[in-house]
């Protein structure tokens, strides 16, 4: 892979190109992360809305009909749903793993396999999330890259 890093004193905003063959899986990893950079999410600590970087979530969880986003020892409310979220999501490192939760695969430290054909997230934080059979296949396709 050639980088090219240009410095300019004269830009207010960066800009990235990322020119590749097809079927790259080096160069989908690397946009997905720099999707994932660029996407800002809000969140509700009570009435005060947070703007969140979508790399500093570990998962996005739905209970009771209202969205959470779980950070590093805080966790904030979204006005959005998990479906609007996905859409917005997409092309990142996300990935449904149950019908109430997306989770962040570049904040997952292990899986493990369960009994029944489910598994077992573990967190950078620790936190353990259930990954539903009807689900794997997106959490091995999203970690596969």
């Amino acid at each position: 892979m050639k980088l090219n890093i240009i410095r300019d004193p004269g830009c207010r905003e960066a800009e990235v190109t990322l020119r590749h063959a097809p079927g790259d899986p080096t160069a989908r990893r690397l946009a997905r992360c720099l999707n994932q950079f660029s996407l800002i999410l809000d969140g509700w600590d009570e009435e005060e809305c947070c703007r969140v970087s979508a790399r500093e979530i570990l998962y996005l969880e739905t209970v009771d009909r209202k969205t959470f986003l779980y950070l590093e020892g805080k966790v904030l409310r979204s006005r959005e749903s998990l479906a609007a979220l996905e859409r917005r999501l997409e092309g990142t490192a996300f990935a449904r793993v149950s019908k109430n939760c997306l989770l962040n695969t570049d904040r997952l430290r292990s899986v493990r396999a369960l009994l029944n054909h489910r598994m077992e997230a573990t967190m950078e934080n620790g936190e353990k999330i259930l990954v539903a059979r009807t689900y794997l296949q997106n959490l091995r396709d999203k970690i596969r890259g």
